[in-house]
């Protein structure tokens, strides 16, 4: 059972994500609500950083007593990345079912828009468990 009061969403960032959720436009919620453009516009942008956030919380719970953690800085090459999680595993007796370019590929899906051009746009933290899995 899901309570929608023990949320970090207000009641109308539920109301406009129910909303788009069912195809409507900016233009439509807004009209529907009595507000303007803008304002769902930023009611929206808001309850997606909640999501985001969340999800992130979700998986530092579910991967925080994961073995090996390494911290990359803004500007970081994704093959000095690379690099650096195949020796960090090897240093950990972790083997890695990933090839060079499958990790490059599953790095470049799961970091999505915080690569450009083959380097870190945010600072990121990639955590490994013991059976070789990536998050």
């Amino acid at each position: 059972m899901i309570n929608t009061e023990n949320t970090h969403f207000t009641k109308k960032q539920l109301e406009v994500l129910k909303k788009r959720k069912m195809g409507k436009s900016i233009s439509e919620i807004a009209e529907n609500m009595g507000t303007s453009k803008s304002n769902v516009s930023h009611i929206l942008e808001s309850a997606e950083k909640n999501i985001e956030k969340a999800e992130n919380t979700l998986k530092i719970a579910k991967t925080i007593n994961w073995p090996i953690k390494i911290e990359f800085e803004v500007g970081t090459n994704l093959f000095d990345i690379s690099e650096r999680i195949f020796e960090k595993a090897n240093d950990e007796g972790v083997k890695l079912d990933f090839t060079g370019p499958d990790l490059l590929k599953t790095l470049a899906e799961k970091a999505g828009t915080k690569i450009k051009n083959r380097r870190i746009q945010t600072k990121i933290s990639i955590v490994i468990n013991r059976e070789g899995k990536i998050e």
